[in-house]
């Protein structure tokens, strides 16, 4: 290798390896790759998106598929340096799927060894860094916490769009407004509980239900028994006309490693509510650009206190945004650029 590609930075060249995109298309995981993607487009990094080339550096995994691990050990015997994103642990992987709980204990040890496969892990916040720590394969590991990042420029709020939006779903109140794949962890049993103790606003679940894979007789009953203020849109294209009809994003998930549609609602200036967990508290401080709440009774207090306070409101929503500001993909893609050059250095 050149001495300039060891020291330079315009000749390094990553593989973003991102395996079957289709699947993870609608996930948290097929959002972060076309972050990922963006924010080495936004920084002028070289990269390729398909492993056979011969002429990159870094090989940047994101799934952990066994088919994936055929990729890494082919890339470890070319010399490449290999980054892993530790986008799922066996605590997010718990309340998911049909059989997730059992088969969580058996993810563990997959992701031991997975993880293992890496010159360095990358974890969206220092709280899936302390999970990840854990594992007795990753203890000496080496680690960085590098956000999934949000795309601030595409991420604004549009007062018309969501008019539109409004008018579509004729809501004529406040809209509580929460988005991600039906999942129990999710917390939509949560929120569909507190739109009954909250019946001056409309609450509105946006997202993907795979009725086939989650089989919860929690999310059924609750959604049998739906009060008629909440509203389950199913997925949606475009979902800037959703955030921007929002005036509150209550998101009551019970474990995350980051939360992107987070990042997206702060980027949209929307006043948060978020259950008070460690993840959470990594990146967001209660009363200054979220609100948090342990259990549905303070999430009905603290949505009644955002609907019937607008100033209070406005500072959540304009601190949300700086939140957002400080995770812009282009900074991201920076912090990416300067671990490239060090793991390619060593």
């Amino acid at each position: 290798m050149k001495e300039n590609e060891l020291t330079g930075r315009k000749n390094i060249k990553i593989c973003l390896y991102v395996g079957d995109f289709k699947l993870q298309k609608a996930s948290g995981m097929g959002k972060s790759i076309s972050h990922q993607k963006e924010a080495l487009r936004l920084n002028n990094i070289n990269y390729t998106t398909n492993p056979s080339d011969q002429d990159y550096q870094i090989l940047q995994v994101n799934s952990q598929f066994p088919k994936d691990l055929i990729v890494i050990n082919r890339a470890k015997k070319q010399g490449k340096k290999i980054i892993i994103y530790s986008h799922v642990t066996s605590e997010d992987f718990r309340e998911t799927f049909f059989f997730s709980n059992l088969l969580s204990p058996i993810i563990r040890i997959w992701l031991n060894y997975f993880y293992s496969k890496a010159d360095l892990l990358i974890c969206p916040t220092t709280y899936t860094k302390s999970l990840i720590e854990n594992y007795p394969r990753l203890k000496n590991k080496p680690i960085r916490v590098v956000s999934n990042g949000v795309d601030v420029n595409k991420w604004i709020n549009n007062k018309m769009l969501g008019d539109k939006f409004k008018k579509d779903y004729n809501l004529k109140k406040h809209v509580v407004l929460s988005i991600g794949l039906v999942f129990p962890r999710k917390g939509i049993i949560d929120f569909i509980r507190v739109a009954r103790d909250v019946p001056k606003a409309h609450f509105l679940w946006v997202g993907q239900y795979l009725k086939n894979m989650v089989k919860s007789k929690g999310i059924t009953n609750e959604l049998k028994n739906k009060p008629e203020n909440f509203m389950f849109t199913g997925f949606i294209d475009n979902l800037i006309e959703a955030y921007s009809a929002g005036d509150i994003f209550f998101f009551p998930s019970y474990e995350e490693n980051e939360g992107i549609v987070v990042l997206e609602a702060a980027a949209m200036s929307k006043a948060i509510i978020v259950r008070d967990i460690p993840v959470f508290r990594s990146y967001l401080k209660d009363g200054v650009n979220c609100l948090m709440a342990k259990d549905n009774e303070e999430f009905a207090k603290k949505i009644n206190l955002l609907l019937n306070d607008s100033k209070l409101r406005k500072k959540i929503s304009y601190n949300a945004r700086k939140v957002a500001s400080i995770k812009s993909l282009e900074k991201i893609g920076k912090e990416l650029k300067n671990i490239y050059i060090d793991l390619v250095n060593l």
